[in-house]
């Protein structure tokens, strides 16, 4: 399925030009997101490996890792989706 921006949104450059900087700016959204969730989970670990752990502390975090790996896999569906139109629509 092939759905256009508006052109309103992007008055420059063509749909492949428009799509191949979405897809760099996911990759980048992507990689950010890694990060945030590796250093998430690194926090986690502190939290669980103290004396006396807070629960709720623990909860929490935990709660957000999932959110952030809700978030990432949205993003990574959002790409195959640009990349898939992508290819179909600007690749000889």
């Amino acid at each position: 399925m092939h759905i256009q921006p508006p052109e309103s949104d992007h008055p420059t450059g063509t749909f492949c030009e428009r799509t191949a900087e979405e897809i760099n700016s996911l990759k980048q959204a992507i990689e950010i997101k890694e990060g945030e969730i590796e250093n998430q989970r690194e926090h986690l670990s502190e939290l669980q490996r103290q004396p006396n752990p807070d629960p709720e502390r623990i909860q929490e975090t935990m709660s957000g890792i999932q959110e952030l790996e809700d978030e990432l896999e949205a993003n990574r569906e959002q790409l195959n989706v640009l990349e898939e139109e992508f290819h179909a629509e600007c690749s000889p």
